[in-house]
């Protein structure tokens, strides 16, 4: 029955009373064995040996150490005892407990599970049931719950979702959450809150963000520190909710000399009288414990008396100086700490109320942290990014943990920081959300404020804007659009359309068509090359469909729709308006400029088979009068199976520019796999004979290169290494090379070997040679691989660079032994020639076996 009966005894003999109370009460404990061979547990009666054949068998749980299990009586009041069996994993942390209770002659399974054990995947997710022991004068309480590692009071373990054993009915009941222990309790430096003279100051930056509550009525934790006195955070238990706690986190950086509370809150103004009041219509989604409790309403809302205040090393007892809940709303108090803080966590737990009938809502409206810095401005916060370290430090945090306004407010003065306050500022305005911070991150990608020199390419704020826009894809799309039109004539205008093609490319399409003839013709090559980016894009198909279709085609100038043609270049034979599209710019307009600027996208429909484009293609590399346009159509002809005639033709067109054109799209097409017509292979043959033109000749000799091999095209290529022009003569052998002409081996080899020819035309004749698989030549090729390590004459490294590279090719099985020399550790060999002829050694030859 207490202590009371003890009162005026000696205190050496109230102990033995109670420890021979105990004693009494354990002795009605049941008896425990663990069977571990058939991985049962045996509850007898009290008193009892429990030997094998008696009492009651109950299942064990395999993963447990049976073999060493332990047996605890435990009194839980002087009429009533349990029997707890713990035993360890097999693996892992945690231990298995069974606890038994003895009730009318029979065995009551009270427990059977792991305690301590970790659940979860990741680390900071882990949870785990817990059986707490706590001691009294009449006995232990037993407390069964659950610890989340997420949910701690600043570090210190909270239970959750709790219950007691009641020793009189052996049964489960909910019980106060376990946030503080007895001796934190009482360890706990005792404060005084008193009330505010001043008004809560709602526009200072907020320290504090609620993070995690136990409960939360409404299931909202965030209302606590959300900057609003018509709000508030309520425990959501019966009673006092005594240890019910809320946890905010905090900043190191910023010294915390006081603390401001609001108690209770004020009344919200209602817009619409009618409003819905139905306390289904809020989800508890935030709190760390399952299922919802009805929204917080003011009647049912009350102070606190007394509570607890934890950081990461302090804790103290706060007493209120009077019933809040019978203040005027919003009535403010103020605790301050016997010196600063610097914590990243500030936990509140309840302990004692003002309850009243009804009242069991214990609330608090905004918990707001007093720094040393409150008597800054917020321009005097941002100036001081650019401060010391430890004034800079504190200021960011506050400037970042400050919502809205204090982004702003950083977004304003950014420009008169610092490189160092800069970078702390954009981490600050990185913490704002994606709509307001977007143009900010537009200006530093696009170098607002910065000095000529400045380079995105290298600048890290920069870098990191563009980051953040890709984060905030939709948002920083609408910041990119609103740039492109307000950069009219500008290089920004460029690089706002470019990040725009990557992030949004659908909408790149149409805004950069907007501004596409605008601008100088750099700007203008620069707005179609982004445009040509947003067109890669499977997404944006469907846009590119819409600009080249119909009346949204029709309505944009000359300009823009031919620049459109031109951006979308090889896409256009995918978009099915894209032939409508070209007929219609021709049948309206045929100017010089539209003639030459619609021949490559032409040429792209063309191969794709559209008629019209053919058509347009063949009559302009035919017959129009303009030889810059014949030039132009003989380019877009490459790869054009139908029009490979008329590039034959074209071989005898007047103007040599044509000519070089017809060849280099006809050498093209046989690369493509398209094999020429022997009259047009001989008319090449004649060009490179006897074009008066160099440029023409060299050309013909790259697209004879193309071709497969002929005796008769070879035979035409070696005449001409007697050419006088030594291009002619280097472009021969390097098509003889591509061709791997056999029968030209001995001339090129003669070249390679000529020390009056050129140094260019004998290095294209060694580089042919190594093509050519000319084993033949081996040994003059060493002789010129050998000289790269003591040159002596001006021609010596180029020739022996080109042999080692066309010994690399040919791969003879001395290799490694005749260049040897070169790798000798006794002789001076030049660094590059040792690092060529290692990688000659290892990588592997481009020539069979012979």
């Amino acid at each position: 029955g207490g202590m009371g009966r003890f009162a005026f005894l000696p205190p050496t003999l109230v102990a033995a009373r109670l420890l021979s109370g105990a004693a009494r009460a354990q002795s009605r404990a049941p008896s425990l064995r663990a069977d571990g061979p058939t991985s049962k547990i045996r509850v007898c009666p009290p008193a009892s040996n429990c030997s094998v054949g008696q009492g009651q068998l109950f299942k064990a749980n395999t993963a447990a150490k049976l073999s060493a299990a332990r047996v605890e009586r435990i009194a839980l009041s002087p009429s009533s005892a349990v029997s707890l069996l713990s035993a360890p994993a097999k693996a892992g942390a945690g231990r298995w407990v069974f606890l038994a209770g003895w009730t009318n002659g029979k065995a009551r399974k009270l427990l059977s599970g792991f305690v301590d054990k970790p659940i979860g995947k990741l680390p900071g997710e882990y949870r785990r049931t817990v059986l707490l022991r706590e001691k009294g004068p009449a006995g232990e309480t037993l407390i069964l719950g659950k610890q989340y590692e997420n949910a701690t009071v600043c570090g210190r373990a909270a239970t959750l979702s709790a219950q007691r054993l009641d020793p009189a009915k052996l049964d489960w009941h909910k019980t106060d959450t376990r946030s503080l222990s007895a001796a934190q309790r009482s360890g706990a430096q005792k404060l005084f809150a008193h009330r505010m003279s001043k008004a809560f100051d709602l526009a200072a930056p907020r320290l504090l963000n609620a993070v995690v509550a136990s409960t939360a009525v409404g299931g909202s934790r965030s209302e606590l520190t959300d900057g609003s006195l018509e709000t508030r955070w309520a425990e959501g238990r019966a009673g006092a909710g005594r240890g019910e706690f809320i946890v905010t986190s905090s900043s190191a950086a910023v010294p915390i000399v006081g603390l401001s509370l609001a108690l209770r809150p004020k009344p919200k103004a209602s817009k619409d009288p009618k409003a819905s009041k139905d306390p289904k219509a809020s989800k508890n989604l935030e709190t760390t414990e399952a299922g919802a409790e009805p929204p917080a309403s003011d009647d049912r809302g009350a102070a606190p008396r007394t509570l607890f205040v934890a950081t990461n090393k302090a804790l103290f007892h706060v007493t209120l100086p009077e019933d809040a809940w019978l203040q005027p709303p919003g009535t403010s108090y103020a605790v301050k700490l016997p010196a600063p803080l610097h914590s990243d966590c500030v936990a509140v737990v309840l302990d004692q109320a003002y309850l009243r009938p009804a009242s069991d809502q214990v609330s608090i409206a905004e918990l707001r942290a007093q720094t040393s810095l409150d008597s800054l401005t917020l321009e005097q916060l941002v100036s001081a990014l650019d401060k010391k370290a430890g004034l800079a430090d504190a200021a960011e945090a506050l400037l970042m943990r400050g919502g809205q306004p204090t982004i702003a407010a950083t977004m304003k003065g950014y420009d008169e920081l610092g490189a160092s306050g800069r970078a702390r500022a954009h981490d600050v305005i990185d913490a704002g959300g994606c709509g307001p911070t977007a143009p900010f991150f537009v200006d530093r990608l696009l170098g607002i404020g910065q000095s000529a020199q400045w380079d995105p390419v290298v600048d890290p704020l920069a870098q990191r804007a563009r980051a953040r826009l890709r984060r905030c894809r939709a948002y920083g799309a609408d910041a990119l659009e609103a740039a492109v039109h307000k950069h009219n004539q500008s290089p920004r205008q460029a690089m706002a359309a470019r990040e725009l093609a990557a992030i949004a490319p659908r909408r790149a399409l149409s805004t950069i068509a907007d501004v596409l003839d605008q601008g100088s013709d750099s700007l203008r090559r620069e707005l179609r090359t982004a445009l040509a980016v947003a067109s890669r894009s499977k997404r944006a198909r469907a846009a590119a469909v819409r600009l080249l279709s119909g009346a949204s085609f029709q309505g944009r100038s000359l300009v823009t729709r031919i620049d459109l043609l031109r951006a979308l270049g090889d896409r256009l034979a995918s978009l099915p308006p894209a032939g409508a599209a070209l007929e219609q710019i021709l049948s309206s307009d045929g100017s010089f400029r539209t003639r030459y600027l619609l021949q490559l996208p032409a040429g792209v429909l063309a191969k794709a088979g559209q008629p019209s484009a053919l058509r347009f293609v063949r009559e302009s590399l035919l017959s129009d009068k303009s030889e810059h346009i014949r030039t132009q159509a003989a380019r877009a002809s490459a790869g054009i199976k139908a029009l490979i005639s008329p590039l034959g033709q074209a071989l005898g067109d007047s103007a040599p520019r044509v000519r070089s054109a017809a060849l280099a799209a006809l050498a093209e097409s046989s690369v493509a796999g398209t094999k020429l017509p022997l009259p047009i292979e001989t008319r090449v043959s004649v060009l490179l004979a006897q074009d008066k033109w160099t440029f023409v000749q060299v050309d013909a000799a790259q697209a004879l290169g193309a071709l497969p091999r002929r005796d008769a095209t070879d035979q035409a290529l070696i005449t001409v290494l007697q050419d006088r022009s030594s291009l002619v003569r280097a472009a021969a052998l390097r098509a003889l090379g591509s061709r791997k002409s056999l029968f030209a081996g001995e001339e090129v080899h003669d070249v390679a070997d000529d020390p009056q020819e050129l140094t260019d035309v004998r290095v294209a004749a060694i580089v042919a040679l190594g093509e050519m698989c000319r084993r033949e030549s081996a040994s003059l090729l060493y002789k010129l691989a050998l000289r790269t390590g003591a040159p002596q004459l001006p021609y010596d490294q180029p020739l022996g660079l080109a042999a080692l590279a066309a010994l690399g090719d040919i791969k003879q099985p001395d290799l490694q032994r005749k260049l040897a020399p070169l790798l000798s550790k006794s002789r001076r060999i030049p660094p590059l020639v040792r690092s060529i002829v290692r990688d000659v050694l290892q990588r592997e030859g481009s020539c069979r076996a012979p």
